[in-house]
């Protein structure tokens, strides 16, 4: 399990995450992560590695908003991602969604990605998807300006990709149809039914 709480550093809100064990009290073994802003999303892929999306660049542009940490809780220095808002700008990860093929699926107020984690860049309005080691799928290219989003990301058994404001986008990107959709939450049944919940 795992808890987010929310600490400073030189007087910037921040957050920690700490691991505890089945009874409730901290793990030891794992390290106490602090990082400036705020967690928006965590996924766990496979072999214990942790994703985190937070807004850590609207505070230092160098400071990625998504990060992965080893199952102890050390950084994984492997992982590179460098999002951009215009020219030098690093902002927000608002949602992070995990493909069954092991690619991440990132939202967030971008629009642009460094492919290899420092040089050249790709544009990618608000959403993109990234190989395991953080380096921008190529393949992948959403065809509209999603604009600021801050829903979630649902996947299809298909591969296709359910967006809170309808749009459903291919496995490549490209745009299928919209939906009747605007939501805060959704979950996808393995029959491809769709629960959402939003305002009434």
């Amino acid at each position: 399990g795992g808890r987010s709480a929310a600490v400073s550093i030189n007087g910037v809100q921040a957050y920690d995450i700490v691991r505890l064990k089945s009874d409730g009290s901290p793990d030891p073994s794992f390290a106490t992560v602090v990082r400036p802003g705020y967690a928006s999303s965590m996924a766990l892929q496979a072999g214990g590695k942790l994703l985190v999306g937070d807004s850590a660049g609207q505070f230092d542009v160098q400071t990625p908003s998504l990060v992965r940490f080893n199952s102890d809780g050390t950084p994984d220095g492997t992982f590179r991602f460098v999002p951009q808002h215009g020219a030098t700008t690093n902002r927000d990860v608002q949602a992070i969604a995990l493909q069954s093929d092991g690619k991440i699926l990132v939202l967030g107020d971008f629009d642009l990605t460094s492919p290899d984690g420092s040089n050249g860049t790709e544009q990618r309005f608000g959403l993109a998807r990234y190989l395991a080691d953080g380096s921008t799928d190529l393949t992948f290219r959403v065809e509209l300006s999603l604009g600021f989003q801050s829903g979630p990301i649902a996947i299809l058994s298909d591969g296709r990709i359910l967006l809170s404001d309808g749009s459903l986008l291919n496995s490549d990107g490209s745009l299928n149809r919209h939906l009747a959709l605007s939501t805060s939450f959704l979950l996808v049944q393995p029959d491809d039914r769709i629960i959402a919940s939003g305002p009434a």
